[in-house]
């Protein structure tokens, strides 16, 4: 659901959307947004 979203608008919310024209059949978000956490710590070990 998008309202609970943690990456919201980075995905440029087009998930109701993309839901609504896969009826299901794919994942409408991003990979991103289950990875966030070890994509943000990553980029700031880097630093």
């Amino acid at each position: 659901m998008c309202s609970h979203c943690n990456i919201l608008p980075i995905c440029g919310g087009g998930c109701p959307n993309e839901r609504a024209k896969s009826k299901g059949k794919e994942r409408p978000c991003p990979a991103e947004k289950y990875k966030i956490n070890d994509i943000i710590t990553k980029l700031y070990d880097n630093q």
